[in-house]
């Protein structure tokens, strides 16, 4: 593997919750990371999100498993690998379910990345995120399996709707709630220096972007501290949730780094900082054409 990781992790059951039925899996030798969150009753949620990391991981360590499902041509060997441990969890948490009426109806998110060479995968359904951090810029690479966000992209409702609706927490795909399942997969190249985020919602329901980017930016080369500082101000905001979060530092061997990463990076950080100065501008601008002279400070009208 071309990279090696610094890595934070951190679950947490949040101010509100009794019961913490998110799960976790760091594999660094496999480059396999995973977050899950649970849903259903009587502990059923943490079986789920616990089934769920075990059977991927399980999966994806004897690559001699046969491939489970149809094989996706758009996508390399590892993206259909990770694509088809998530179907026999989905297939394993179901038929659970159905065999065990206290856990009938359990389900869980799932959000993973699978990272070999330079590539990574990234397969999820729910509502977990993946969001990528390059330079100074925080990207999200998934969209959530939710009621509030297939509102958003039919514009039925606006951004301050989303925030404040009841049903933000309504997930419209989840692992063990039908027989089959929809996966949205992906697949990036990786970059020197990128960091990859992958949190439940307990954290993004209480924290936006921008201040999940200033934590991480001002944590500089400790992911851990950074988790850490991300799960206390989501508690601070009330905890409503479980809150996971795992951070990765993804840093190139020695000498592989590439001089056109390095120019790509410095070119990303300098239009960062370029937007946020015309920005800047732009509102100075504006404010000057919308004030008369007479009604600068100091100058009343008579």
């Amino acid at each position: 593997m071309s990279f090696h990781f610094k890595i934070g992790a951190m679950t947490d059951v949040g101010k509100v919750r009794a019961l913490n039925e998110d799960n976790f899996s760091v594999v660094e030798n496999l480059g396999l990371f995973m977050v899950a969150d649970g849903v259903g009753g009587q502990n059923a949620g943490e079986v789920a999100s616990k089934m769920a990391v075990d059977t991927i991981q399980s999966h994806l360590n004897y690559k001699k498993n046969p491939l489970v499902g149809e094989y996706n041509k758009e996508f390399s060997q590892d993206t259909n690998r990770m694509l088809g441990g998530i179907r026999l969890t989905n297939s394993a948490i179901y038929e659970a379910g159905q065999r065990n009426s206290e856990q009938q109806g359990m389900g869980t998110t799932i959000s993973s990345v699978f990272i070999n060479g330079d590539v990574m995968s990234l397969a999820h359904v729910g509502d977990s995120r993946i969001y990528r951090i390059r330079g100074e810029r925080l990207e999200r690479l998934t969209m959530d399996h939710s009621l509030v966000e297939e509102q958003l992209r039919r514009g039925l409702i606006t951004e301050t709707e989303a925030a404040e609706s009841k049903n933000k927490n309504v997930i419209t795909r989840a692992l063990g709630a039908e027989e089959t399942i929809e996966i949205d997969a992906d697949e990036e190249v990786l970059l020197d220096r990128d960091k990859i985020l992958l949190c439940t919602d307990g954290l993004t329901d209480m924290v936006g972007d921008e201040e999940i980017l200033r934590m991480i930016l001002r944590n500089g080369d400790d992911p851990q501290k950074a988790c850490e500082e991300l799960v206390d101000v989501a508690n601070g905001k009330g905890g409503m949730d479980n809150i996971t979060v795992v951070l990765l530092y993804c840093e190139k061997d020695e000498g592989e780094a590439s001089l056109l990463e390095r120019i790509l990076l410095s070119i990303t950080g300098g239009l960062r900082k370029a937007s946020d100065g015309i920005r800047g501008f732009c509102g100075w601008i504006q404010g000057e054409a919308q004030s008369s002279p007479g009604e600068k400070e100091g100058e009343g009208q008579v």
